[in-house]
């Protein structure tokens, strides 16, 4: 049997967590045993864990420590110690010093850092991200090997972090499909206009979702069609600037801000389609899920490359008027989880 450690910061609102607690509730416990490790408590999505795996809590970081360089924490900062040993050491958020000082110093045959977002985009559009990445960019060459969840974010963290030899290993996350038909299936006190085309947009309200994209064009789709209807579902720093930002559209009676939910399917199964105009993505498993409960996803080209479910569109006003309501057709992923799960074991086993 196998053993593997799996570090991750928290289990807070955001689709790592989500993906990871995916993952969680379908690895092979005859082949695998795993040890998860946490810096916080939260949990989000109020999920319980299977049983045959041990959670461990460890020790956040002050907050100054994240302009620290990274060696200077690795040595100067020292962890509690770990002392089991393992096949296999996973880094699978891959932003936070935590979980790499953790995994850098958990006794392992092997440690893989998961990266689940565009990290090229991120730095030339996130100014803070410039700053911090320079404290932090030494973790990288800790690791022996790497994991993107798609294709199109290999080249850039390449790119970006100077990793030229070691291999990356591109695997989709993984979804749930009966749990996100079950939860879907739940009783919410809510009802949408059968007569209007109801969008959803789901995610953080963060700069990098691009809520704000989404609301311009919005504005520009209702002034050609009146029964258009947006839906936000998630919460965030952003949140007060995008009501403002309504407001300032004329749009209260065209969108509605439903706030975070931990069961956000329910109402995605509503709806009629999501949209999607982050400015830069990993893989959007909200994609996926979408396409679980049968919704059409809108998205611009610049997604395509992270995922190969979105057919991007060149203006996402013109998708939103020309949107027609059709019968909704899920899709059960077989194939796609399948494969998830196949190269997962490829990774963990050699």
């Amino acid at each position: 049997m196998r053993r593997i450690a799996i570090f991750q910061r928290d289990l807070g609102v955001g689709g790592i967590q989500r993906a990871l607690l995916n993952l969680l509730h379908h690895i092979d416990f005859t082949r695998y045993r795993i040890d998860l490790y946490l810096c916080d408590k939260e949990n989000f999505f109020e999920c319980s864990f299977p049983k045959e795996i041990q959670v461990h809590y460890r020790p956040r970081l002050p907050y100054w420590c994240r302009f620290v360089p990274f060696f200077l924490l690795r040595h100067f900062f020292p962890r509690p110690r770990i002392t089991e040993h393992y096949d296999v050491a996973i880094d699978f958020g891959g932003d936070h010093n935590e979980t790499a000082l953790d995994c850098c110093i958990c006794p392992a045959d092997k440690r893989i850092l998961f990266f689940h977002t565009d990290v090229g985009t991120k730095y030339r559009l996130n100014p803070k991200y410039r700053i911090l990445f320079g404290f932090f960019k030494g973790k990288f060459h800790c690791f022996d090997e790497f994991v993107a969840v798609s294709e199109g974010i290999v080249s850039p963290f390449r790119q970006v972090t100077g990793i030229k030899d070691k291999p990356i290993h591109v695997i989709p996350n993984y979804i749930d499909v009966p749990a996100v038909l079950e939860k879907s299936r739940e009783t919410v006190d809510f009802q949408v206009d059968a007569n209007r085309c109801n969008f959803v947009a789901v995610g953080r309200m963060c700069h990098p979702k691009g809520f704000d994209l989404l609301l311009e064009d919005f504005a520009k789709a209702v002034k050609r069609r009146d029964d258009l209807h947006l839906y936000f579902i998630g919460d965030g720093p952003d949140r007060g600037q995008l009501e403002l930002l309504v407001s300032t559209l004329h749009l209260e009676s065209h969108v509605t801000m439903l706030g975070g939910r931990p069961n956000p399917f329910p109402y995605m199964a509503l709806m009629d389609a999501l949209v999607l105009t982050s400015r830069f993505e990993g893989q959007a498993i909200v994609v996926q899920e979408a396409r679980v409960l049968g919704l059409p996803v809108i998205a611009p080209k610049r997604l395509e490359k992270v995922n190969p479910l979105v057919h991007g569109v060149d203006d996402i006003a013109d998708a939103l008027v020309s949107f027609q309501k059709t019968s909704k057709s899920p899709d059960l992923l077989e194939q796609y989880n399948a494969s998830v799960l196949q190269k997962l074991d490829e990774l963990l086993c050699s």
